[in-house]
């Protein structure tokens, strides 16, 4: 709906997606449930040629929620944008309860005050047309799925070899789940050489993942039939 109707009048300033349900979510007069979305709207608007997003939080993690956030709804713009053939544009994000948790206070004080060196990612995730989109992302979904059930290192690789087609962007995500599905079964080889095609940035950011995750005196991610 939101692309149509920023299709059918890119002027317009009417195109909000709301996730908060009053009838669900308000509290009545106590909590409902410990799963209230923390998301309440976005506002999409075409400025100059360019898809302006405009995100509104009533509570944001500093850990557990922040991060993903951008790039959930940074990655929804970019791919809307190449439904309407356009750039992205800015993306502005309002927490109004920005927190951390007193179980990773200690973690604050860890996180750098000077922004560190990190790779461009230099993907484009656009695809013309929500038509071809969807067949592509299909696709997306379909590899990802074969990915959690193959076994072996043979099986992994092959799988993301019949998907090699896709474009780079989404190729890159598929190389990126392929080497943590082989991290987590155990090949690791195969994984630091596989990721080298999902991109600087994801290929940098799996590898801090992965020094972390398999430090010694670390309990591994079991892979059960």
């Amino acid at each position: 709906m939101a692309y149509d109707a920023l299709k059918a009048a890119p002027p317009t300033r009417q195109v909000v997606l709301q996730y908060w349900d009053g009838t669900l979510d308000m509290p009545n007069p106590l909590p409902r449930s410990k799963d209230i979305p923390c998301n309440l709207v976005s506002h999409l608007m075409i400025r100059q040629e360019k898809l302006e997003w405009l995100q509104v939080m009533r509570s944001n993690d500093l850990f557990w929620g922040l991060p993903y956030n951008f790039i959930q709804f940074t990655t929804l713009q970019e791919i809307l944008a190449g439904w309407l053939g356009i750039q992205p544009g800015s993306y502005v994000h309002i927490s109004d309860s920005l927190h951390a948790y007193k179980r990773h206070w200690k973690y604050l004080d860890s996180i750098p005050h000077v922004r560190s060196a990190r790779a461009e990612n230099l993907a484009d995730l656009r695809i013309r047309t929500y038509e071809a989109w969807e067949g592509i992302f299909g696709e997306v979904v379909d590899c990802a799925l074969r990915l959690t059930e193959a076994k072996t290192a043979e099986e992994l690789l092959s799988t993301f070899n019949d998907f090699s087609h896709l474009p780079s962007a989404y190729r890159e995500w598929m190389a990126l789940l392929t080497a943590e599905a082989l991290r987590r079964r155990g090949f690791r080889t195969e994984a630091e050489e596989i990721v080298n095609l999902a991109g600087p940035l994801w290929r940098m950011s799996w590898q801090e993942w992965a020094r972390r995750v398999d430090r010694p005196g670390r309990t591994p991610i079991a892979v059960t039939e």
